[in-house]
């Protein structure tokens, strides 16, 4: 069911924009309403953290055991798919890849490819990575430390610490498929030697091993034409469908 699952989101994410159908102001608004109301107590950041994200995961884990034998489990089944198609983020990241680039034209090639690549792991791959390691409720988790960190209320510096930490595995695991959808030597030799760096690098160490993967070394201008948002959008289409390959192998 897991692989099902994420096929389907990544399906309609890939294929179909329907992203102005996620209502995401509503979880900012929940978010900032908490923080507000917390703000009137002298409370720590974690434990206004827990305040935050305790209420929506302790109700996605009710829902998911009261549903999960309904119906021979169909009615879990569509659960699951609805929460990690509303988790996947705001926008659709092939259709503001292509507005970016057009806006751009053809210049900060490189800024576009970085760009993409965050985008690709914090709007999908780390989503996909927790739900498929916990389940609905680590998708959520991930989904509300992370625009929580955003926010600026009381323990977004706490919930922006908590990313950085909830995002170190999936990006190590994303630079391997960016390695084996793209000039793997290049991507090796980089990951190798900062695959231990501590959380506050994932970003840098996400888009250089992107870059590389695209035969590109992070500032060298020389090889920045090589680069496009076309080029940066195939190695993630790339990357995906290994994802994909691995994981069918691994549930079905």
């Amino acid at each position: 069911m897991t692989f099902l699952i994420v096929l389907l989101a990544l399906i309609l994410e890939r294929f179909f924009h329907w992203h102005h159908w996620r209502y995401w102001r509503g979880c900012t608004l929940y978010e900032r309403a908490i923080g507000k109301r917390l703000g009137r107590y002298v409370l720590s950041p974690t434990l206004a953290l827990l305040v935050i994200v305790i209420p929506p995961l302790l109700l996605i884990f009710l829902l998911s055991l009261g549903l999960r034998d309904v119906l021979g489990g169909l009615i879990f089944f569509v659960l699951n798919a609805v929460i990690v198609l509303y988790c996947l983020g705001s926008e659709n990241l092939w259709a503001e890849a292509k507005e970016g680039a057009q806006s751009s034209h053809g210049t900060h090639s490189e800024a576009l490819a970085r760009a993409i690549f965050v985008a690709l792991h914090s709007r999908i791959f780390a989503v996909v990575f927790w739900f498929v390691l916990v389940g609905p409720i680590g998708a959520v988790l991930y989904r509300l430390v992370e625009t929580t960190a955003k926010t600026g209320v009381k323990g977004a510096d706490l919930a922006d610490r908590a990313k950085q930490v909830l995002d170190w595995l999936p990006i190590r695991l994303l630079t391997i498929f960016f390695a084996l959808a793209g000039h793997f030597s290049k991507v090796f030799v980089f990951w190798r030697h900062h695959v231990l760096d501590r959380p506050d690098t994932n970003r840098a160490f996400l888009t250089d091993c992107g870059l590389a993967a695209l035969r590109v070394s992070g500032g060298d201008q020389s090889s920045e034409s090589d680069v496009s948002e076309k080029t940066a959008l195939a190695l993630v289409d790339r990357a995906l469908i290994i994802g994909l390959v691995i994981l069918a192998m691994l549930f079905c």
